[in-house]
């Protein structure tokens, strides 16, 4: 939580570090009412995912359209189409994002 809040991918007014966890641990996380709303382009968010998906057990994009929890900034539900599009859309995009989210996330996975 604190890496993607420190990326400011997420809106933490309505997305709280409990919810933002158990959305993502959860094997059915819109049954128990959990939600991610994210503030950043798709592509961002779509690269992000696909970066954490390593940490979490079947996360992929399929599975978060499944899960109709993760919203984007629009307020609009994640579809695995959206996610791939986005993603394989932007390769050439925000590249200095994109650094930050991987070296983020690189610190991140040594402490863990």
């Amino acid at each position: 939580y604190d890496v993607t809040s420190n990326l400011q991918l997420i809106d933490e007014t309505e997305t709280f570090e409990d919810d933002f966890i158990n959305t993502l641990i959860s094997s059915n996380p819109a049954k128990e009412k959990f939600n991610i709303k994210f503030t950043k382009n798709n592509y961002l968010v779509s690269y992000y995912l696909r970066k954490i998906e390593p940490f979490f057990e079947g996360l992929n994009f399929t599975s978060i359209e499944k899960s109709g929890s993760f919203y984007n900034k629009q307020n609009k539900l994640f579809t695995a189409s959206d996610l791939s599009t986005s993603f394989s859309r932007g390769k050439n995009k925000c590249l200095s994002e994109k650094t930050f989210i991987k070296q983020s996330l690189l610190k991140f996975s040594q402490q863990y």
